[in-house]
């Protein structure tokens, strides 16, 4: 069977390595343009572009969509140019930032990004619609670092951190919603470098849940998942049908994040208490085992009502919520990081039982075990 031709456009790895395996399984052969030039007379069966700022990717895109030839692009970018995406559901993220930092206590909020392009402003406006269905009454800034930085210093990098001193002012506990992990670092060293801690008092989440940077930090840094996997893959399968079909279909097609990957950097705007910290540590330390509330509260020689007002005060939720979020987040990692069987996993988290996992995982995010981990493959 002869291979379907079909050109990338794009650099993202985040995407390359999932199309590279679609392709393999599906009989295309792939052609990547050359240092970010579209290869000229290219003739073939489809293509998927992301969008950049190279004025011949641009001028190559247009006029490919013009074509019979199908093709899928990856972001909002350039509206003007009439092709089926796939694409962030940015209103979700969104809608899930304020969840996240209103649930750990911050009742201040500020949204920053990089520049202000059509992807910020659609999660600006559901961001601060959000916060106001929770209550939340305040102004929400926008700060956008390229807005800020003096002109000619857009590579110096304390240059980039003061561009974030704005924050410095705001009002505390502060949550900070960061359009990417990028601008998360920005804003973490900005505050840090100021003597202001975090997450006591500022609480910072950022998006895209790049492990390499999110977890070589200082404080390691909350993040919004937005499952470039899926996004990815819903590319092909739609690049696909169009090229058996001989139709393009229209529209975009909204991919939703898997959650919130929970950090340091937003454990909370909450001062602990040496006896909750004690808990904590206990808690955590003691993840694999079948500790209950009952056993904590006579561990630490306190009642069980106290221990539940400990909680509310302290952190806003109860011992049970806490003790099975330390277990789902361990299972998580673990599952994302290792090859160790669903029966090990089960153990080493406290959940004792495949079945009692597979229950958490449907309950949680809606799916198995088995297919969360296959989304990190």
């Amino acid at each position: 069977m002869k291979k379907k031709q079909v050109l990338l456009m794009m650099n993202a790895r985040k995407f390359l390595s999932v199309i590279v395996q679609y392709a393999a399984q599906h009989n295309w052969r792939l052609t990547l343009m050359n240092d970010g030039i579209a290869p000229r007379g290219w003739k073939g069966d489809g293509a998927i572009v992301s969008f950049t700022r190279s004025e011949s990717q641009m001028r190559f895109i247009s006029r490919f969509a013009q074509t019979p030839t199908p093709v899928v692009g990856l972001s909002y970018a350039r509206p003007d140019i009439e092709i089926p995406r796939t694409v962030v559901d940015y209103s979700q993220n969104a809608r899930i930032a304020a969840e996240h930092l209103h649930s750990k206590g911050y009742r201040h909020f500020v949204f920053c990004t990089s520049e202000r392009i059509k992807s910020a402003e659609i999660s600006y406006k559901v961001f601060v619609e959000h916060l106001r269905l929770l209550g939340v009454e305040d102004d929400i800034p926008w700060i956008v670092r390229a807005e800020t930085i003096r002109r000619g210093l857009e590579d110096d990098w304390d240059e980039n951190l003061r561009a974030f001193r704005r924050i410095l002012k705001l009002p505390k506990p502060l949550g900070v919603w960061c359009m990417s992990d990028s601008v998360a670092v920005n804003v973490l060293d900005c505050v840090i470098a100021n003597g202001i801690s975090v997450p006591a008092e500022v609480g910072v989440l950022g998006t895209n849940d790049n492990i390499i940077v999110c977890e070589n930090q200082d404080v390691t840094i909350s993040s919004i998942n937005p499952n470039f996997r899926i996004l990815a893959v819903t590319a092909c399968e739609m690049l696909d049908r169009m090229m058996e079909s001989g139709e393009k279909e229209t529209g975009f097609a909204y991919i939703p994040a898997l959650g919130v990957s929970e950090r340091e950097s937003t454990a909370g705007a909450f001062e602990k208490s040496p006896l909750l910290k004690e808990i904590l540590r206990f808690m955590a330390d003691n993840i694999s085992s079948s500790i209950t509330v009952e056993g904590i509260a006579a561990k630490f020689s306190v009642s069980e009502s106290k221990l539940h007002r400990l909680f509310r005060d302290e952190m806003n939720t109860t011992p049970l919520a806490e003790l099975r979020r330390l277990r789902f987040n361990k299972a998580k990692s673990l599952l994302r990081t290792t090859e160790f069987t669903l029966d090990f996993i089960a153990n080493a988290t406290g959940f004792l039982h495949p079945p009692h996992l597979v229950n958490a995982f449907r309950t949680s995010v809606g799916m198995t075990p088995a297919e969360w981990r296959r989304l990190w493959k």
